[in-house]
């Protein structure tokens, strides 16, 4: 049992004019927990807390807000394989003086979670999962793009309906850093709106070669999966149950505001084998924002296998097979609307003269193709690579890369579809190559130099360059 006081007065005075500036803040807060020690089996906590805060208005520290916050938890801890954590906590924050807050951000919030973490069969089987769920507040969104030095943004603009003005639905993100010269900025509105959010997280994995000698199947024992799963929503939802239900049947649901999803499961076979081994994965990556002039959301559903082989010490063998769909959904801009559907056969052949040199041989073929609307836009994509790598522990790392791109597209190329599949390449013949040099200039000092150019037929030839220096200590 115990009970904590503390509070701060931070009082910055102009000199000049004998007056307060805006950042002079105080606190005080006062804190009463009870508790049964952390080295219990079962731990147990409750805690309240109430803060004020002050800011400077009118020349005088005055009260801007009161806070009431009470929370409780229990750990089961007593079993080494299997732990349970809940908590739950609710907070009324309430505003004194509304020219210094909004009264709009007056709220009660209610946050839950559970943990639990697993281990069964020797380690065949572990898990780490948690699920959480809150009440609170949302502003609406608005966002704009602004520019900002070249290879310092994320997105690039294309001007493609030749009008000369930078409009909302003709940003991309950008493919190469030297066209990455705007940022996107949301700027928050003054309308509020009550939500509910739900996160949900796991990761299951299944090891049948924890069982060591007690596992007589060698075969089974040559197999690894691990499931990951990552559900976090946002929304308005009235029902209570539904509100709680972190997997959403309708993404376009109105009453979900954002919803962040990962789906993953690979499989493995031979995982730590030095001479051969596959892996099979399918996942999924949805993301939706719900905006004032409506939602977006993108997709990205694939299905990937990978083998490798080593040839002896010298040859290793790699295939990618690769299966999948990227979606675009936009309520305002339908014109960035699309589902491509991709495939792709990426073999790659790799030769090593010691530890120090490599020289790797790539080809990948991509097909693409939008399934919906009437044009029914498709590319052939035909990439021919070498790679050389020299490394040395005390000296550094040289890489060099040469691509050939041969495209093949069957409709224009200034579309936002149209970047999406070309990924800022064009039409026909295309050249990419690299040159990066890492350098150990000391035991604490280390230059990395990197060099990008590229080549695209009908634009100018494109050179980038950059130079970055750590220090470590």
């Amino acid at each position: 049992i115990g009970v904590v006081q503390e509070g701060e007065d931070n009082r910055i005075v102009l000199k000049s004019n004998d007056t307060l500036t805006k950042n002079s803040f105080a606190f005080n807060q006062m804190k009463a927990y009870i508790n049964n020690g952390d080295t219990s089996q079962t731990f147990f906590q409750a805690e309240y807390r109430k803060r004020i805060d002050y800011n400077a208005q009118l020349n005088e520290i005055k009260e801007a807000t009161e806070a009431d916050e009470a929370s409780v938890g229990v750990r089961l801890q007593k079993n080494p394989n299997s732990r349970l954590s809940i908590s739950a906590l609710y907070r009324d924050l309430k505003i004194k003086d509304d020219r210094i807050v909004s009264s709009t951000l007056s709220d009660n919030t209610a946050l839950g979670r559970v943990e639990y973490s697993f281990k069964a069969f020797k380690g065949v089987i572990q898990s780490n999962s948690f699920y959480q769920v809150g009440t609170g507040q949302e502003q609406k969104k608005e966002f704009t793009y602004v520019e900002v030095p070249t290879g310092q943004g994320i997105y690039t603009w294309t001007d493609y309906n030749s009008n000369g003005i930078q409009e909302l639905n003709e940003f991309d993100v950008a493919n190469f850093s030297d066209q990455a010269n705007f940022v996107r900025v949301f700027t928050p509105t003054n309308e509020f709106i009550n939500t509910r959010s739900n996160q949900f997280n796991s990761v299951v994995t299944l090891n049948p070669s924890a069982l060591g000698e007690l596992n007589k199947l060698k075969l089974i024992k040559k197999f690894n999966n691990q499931f990951a799963i990552r559900l976090d929503n946002k929304s308005v939802e009235q029902d209570l149950l539904d509100a709680l239900n972190p997997i959403f049947t309708d993404v376009k649901d109105s009453s979900l505001i954002t919803a962040n999803t990962s789906i993953r499961n690979t499989i493995f076979f031979n995982r730590t084998n030095q001479v051969f081994g596959i892996d099979y994965t399918v996942q999924e990556v949805r993301n939706k924002t719900e905006l004032v002039n409506g939602y977006e959301l993108r997709t990205r559903k694939s299905m990937i296998l990978n083998s490798r082989i080593n040839a002896g010490k010298v040859i290793t063998i790699n295939m990618k097979l690769e299966s999948g769909n990227n979606v675009s959904d936009s309520e305002f801009f339908t014109g960035r609307d699309f589902d491509v559907e991709y495939y792709l056969i990426f073999p790659k052949l790799s030769f090593q003269r010691g530890r120090n040199f490599r020289v790797s041989f790539t080809y990948e073929l991509k097909e693409q193709k939008n399934i919906i609307g009437d044009v029914g836009e498709k590319a052939t994509q035909n990439d021919l690579g070498v790679e050389i790598k020299f490394s040395s522990v005390s000296k550094g790392i040289i890489t060099a890369r040469f691509n050939y791109i041969d495209i093949d597209y069957n409709d224009s190329v200034n579309t936002p579809i149209a970047y999406e599949i070309l990924q800022g390449l064009n039409i026909g013949q295309n050249l990419k190559w690299n040159l990066s040099v890492l350098k150990n200039l000391s035991k604490t000092m280390q230059v990395n130099l990197n060099y990008d150019g590229r080549d695209t037929g009908g634009d100018n030839i494109i050179h980038t360059g950059s130079v970055q220096v750590r220090a470590f200590f």
